[in-house]
């Protein structure tokens, strides 16, 4: 999974640096500066969330950043620093108190925003599918992440059984859990049947006409069922 979200921030602008890192831990130090704003991440991966349950952890992380050599550190780090948790669960392990531990985690009010994001090693393997083999033309994995989501099948698949751990509740909650990921709503396929439609008023084909209308409606249907469920599931899960 590390390479997989490493390949996504630096995707989205980030660059990991290099000099920071915490024996025998999977982590990532991630940042994107700009002239007019600033990004810092410090992304865990871990399948224990017992091992940074506790504020004097959390602390440890906030300081070994803090103590980047002065060439690197940058002191707007306080107040745009975030922390993401990437959870593997044992798929064959329930952890009845999972739920109140990863609240009590990003409700924890110290150091930095947090954010905790679950998945199955079943998830992994079936998000590493989706997306293509890194190259020059390497395509963007928000668009494909985008895709994904915005399919209608996958979507009413995904709404009949939501509690399943499936690659579209993966690829949800990754929209919900890394703030700069935005959720675009498909348009073009409306924007193409609308034109069309006109195409077919222009030459009075009204059968043709009326099937497009419809194709419009459940298109545009579709949009506003996602979004909505979207921002119902942001808000019962960014906890």
């Amino acid at each position: 999974m590390i390479s997989i979200i490493k390949r996504l921030f630096e995707q989205n602008g980030f660059e990991n640096t290099e000099s920071f890192n915490i024996p025998d831990e999977q982590v990532l130090f991630m940042r994107n500066v700009k002239k007019n704003s600033v990004n810092f991440y410090l992304l865990l991966f871990t399948d224990n969330i017992d091992s940074i349950f506790s504020e004097k952890k959390v602390l440890n992380y906030y300081e070994k950043i803090i103590q980047i050599n002065d060439e690197e550190y940058d002191e707007r780090i306080d107040k745009n620093l975030s922390l993401i948790v990437f959870l593997k669960k044992n798929e064959n392990i329930t952890d009845p108190n999972l739920m109140n531990k990863i609240f009590n985690l990003e409700e924890n009010p110290y150091y930095f925003k947090k954010y905790v994001c679950t998945y199955t090693n079943k998830q992994e393997e079936e998000l590493k599918d989706i997306f293509p083999i890194p190259s020059k033309n390497d395509k963007k994995l928000n668009d494909i992440l985008n895709n994904y989501v915005n399919n209608e099948k996958k979507f009413k698949k995904f709404k009949k059984k939501s509690e399943e751990e499936s690659l579209y509740k993966l690829c949800i909650t990754l929209f919900v859990k890394i703030p700069f990921l935005i959720l675009k709503q498909k348009n073009e396929e409306i924007d193409n049947l609308q034109q069309q439609i006109q195409n077919e008023l222009d030459t009075k084909k009204l059968a043709d006409f009326y099937n497009s209308i419809e194709a419009v409606i459940k298109a545009d249907e579709f949009e506003k069922e996602l979004e909505q469920f979207y921002l119902k599931w942001v808000q019962n899960n960014e906890l």
